[in-house]
C-alpha cells in the first residue's frame, strides 16, 4: 500500500506497519498487552464458529486440506483491531 507523504512523495506502508499503527493504544483504547489478551480470548471461539458456519454452508465435511482455498482479506487479528 502506498501513502502520499509530504511533498507528494509516495511512502510504502507494509501490512506489518499498518497493523502496528492501528493496534496502538490511541486507536484501540487498550494497551497492547490487553489487546493481545483479548485476541487470545476471542481466537478459539471465533475459529470454532467460523468452522461451524462453513460446515453448515457446505453441508458436509471439508473435501480439501485445511488451509486450502481462498484466503481471508483480513486475518483474525486485523478483524479484532478493526472492530475495536
Amino acid at each position: 500500500m502506498t501513502w502520499q507523504g509530504p511533498g507528494g512523495l509516495g511512502v510504502v506502508v507494509t501490512q506489518y506497519l499498518a497493523r502496528a499503527a492501528l493496534s496502538h493504544r490511541i486507536c484501540t483504547g487498550l494497551s497492547r498487552l490487553r489487546l493481545g489478551a483479548l485476541i487470545g480470548e476471542l481466537a478459539s471461539p471465533w475459529m470454532a464458529s467460523e468452522a461451524e458456519r462453513l460446515h453448515e454452508r457446505r453441508g458436509h465435511e471439508r473435501l480439501r486440506a485445511s488451509g486450502a482455498g481462498p484466503k481471508h482479506e483480513l486475518v483474525f487479528t486485523d478483524r479484532v483491531i478493526a472492530t475495536r
